[in-house]
């Protein structure tokens, strides 16, 4: 039986919305809470900033996951104020739903609602797909489905398997227009360009979610994206603790930790090699080559973005857009990171920096 999208439900999981965690083709059932969402009424100044074009603050751990993940490209814009129901927060923004969940492995404490899967479920029936394009850029086994050469760019460069969630569909031509649903959006072609359907906006409008502007509160800055961009001190003191049992990547200046991430390590038989060692080949757009066609672990990968070697036998810290997984050993022995955080880490390391792998 669908799924009834119009019932107020926090369909959270460890790897997002719907609690499908790690099963290829997103069969898997789950129960869901019923809850009543009410705005939260006590924002902390000092962790609350006013979105002056949408009109809504964004406070707390949400704030923290979408400065790190992707802030207006990957989320939009705040649509709604900060809401809370039974003690978790959540709040809906132009293209995502972000709420507190206990189960994720994130640093952040908080997972994205897979948007994409849930219009899928509600809508898929309706559609009138005039035809469907099975070409592909790049085949994501989880769910059988690659990435539409139209939309490839944007997956690529915006974020991939995890902003965006495994392609659920192929390309799919919509009211004349290119489509492609992911679990966690839908890409629209456009004349100028592909965008992301407003899907937080659907499901707003669906579940009858406040989304009328407001004033800024007393004591609340606005959002200016320069004022997150600290001074970290000089490039000598910042180093990278990367911790194999947790899956979490820590940054230092002196010791003062100044961010935190989700990674994948290196997997059976190619575990990352224990140790302190020092960044000596830094590369912003790479293509990795490995592993055997005997051994089934052939590959051939480009655009590895913000690679960051530390390891005479070539692991680094760098950009996976294959896969969505973080917090679970997947690798052939690098450090997988998501984009924004291996963007940040190239910005942050440089020639020299410290690296500690450690269980």
């Amino acid at each position: 039986m669908p799924r009834d999208p119009k019932r107020r439900t926090f369909l959270m999981g460890a790897t997002g919305a719907l609690g499908l965690g790690n099963l290829p083709f997103l069969i898997a059932p789950i129960a869901a809470a019923e809850s009543d969402l009410r705005p939260i009424t006590d924002l902390d100044p000092l962790a609350t900033v006013y979105d002056d074009v949408s009109g809504h603050h964004v406070t707390g751990k949400i704030l923290d996951h979408w400065l790190q993940h992707g802030r207006v490209r990957v989320f939009g814009r705040p649509i709604s104020e900060p809401l809370i129901a039974d003690g978790r927060a959540m709040q809906f923004f132009e293209s995502g739903v972000l709420s507190e969940d206990p189960d994720t492995q994130d640093p952040s404490g908080v997972s994205a609602m897979n948007l994409g899967q849930t219009w899928w479920e509600a809508n898929s029936e309706a559609l009138d797909v005039t035809s469907v394009d099975f070409r592909s850029s790049y085949w994501m086994w989880w769910t059988g489905r690659g990435v539409n050469p139209e939309f490839w760019v944007k997956y690529l460069d915006e974020g991939s398997a995890f902003a965006w969630g495994y392609p659920i569909t192929w390309g799919q031509v919509v009211d004349d227009q290119l489509t492609q649903v992911y679990q966690k959006t839908r890409f629209i072609m456009t004349a100028d360009g592909p965008v992301l359907d407003p899907l937080g906006r659907w499901l707003a409008d669906l579940w009858s979610i406040d989304t009328t502007p407001v004033g800024r509160l007393t004591g609340i800055v606005p959002y200016r994206a320069d004022r997150f961009a600290p001074d970290y001190g000089p490039p000598e003191e910042r180093r990278v603790d990367v911790n194999l049992t947790e899956q979490i990547a820590r940054f230092y200046a002196g010791d003062q930790l100044v961010y935190s991430t989700l990674i994948s390590s290196g997997r059976h038989p190619n575990y990352t090699w224990q140790g302190t060692f020092n960044i000596f080949s830094r590369v912003i757009d790479e293509r990795m080559t490995g592993g055997t066609e005997e051994e089934g672990d052939q590959y051939d990968l480009w655009n590895v973005y913000y690679t960051q070697y530390f390891t005479r036998s070539w692991i680094a810290l760098h950009y996976a857009y294959w896969h969505d997984e973080f917090g679970a050993p997947q690798s052939h022995g690098c450090v997988n990171m998501r984009l924004d955080d291996c963007r940040w880490a190239w910005f942050f390391c440089g020639l020299g920096t410290q690296v500690t792998v450690h269980r």
